[in-house]
């Protein structure tokens, strides 16, 4: 009969330390920035970057189907810095 071993997870506790250390320096970076140290739940400036880089890889995809595979492997090979004019 095989033995049951228990999966290891992390305690359950709302903070760790290295995180709260973390917390603490990242809102004392947005201090000395100037930046607001209100607390916001609101994700859809997030969501709308997200969405308009997905229509950026949508378009660039696109724009490489249409190319002859010679042409786009001549393009992939430029923008990876492989390609020297």
């Amino acid at each position: 009969m095989a033995s049951r071993q228990a999966k290891w997870s992390p305690p359950q506790c709302s903070s760790s330390p290295p995180r709260s250390a973390a917390a603490v320096v990242w809102n004392q970076e947005r201090e000395k920035a100037g930046l607001d140290q209100d607390m916001s739940e609101d994700t859809s400036a997030s969501v709308k970057v997200a969405v308009e880089g997905l229509k950026k890889i949508i378009q660039r995809d696109r724009e490489l189907a249409a190319l002859p595979n010679h042409d786009q492997k001549l393009l992939e090979k430029k923008e990876k810095g492989l390609l020297h004019e």
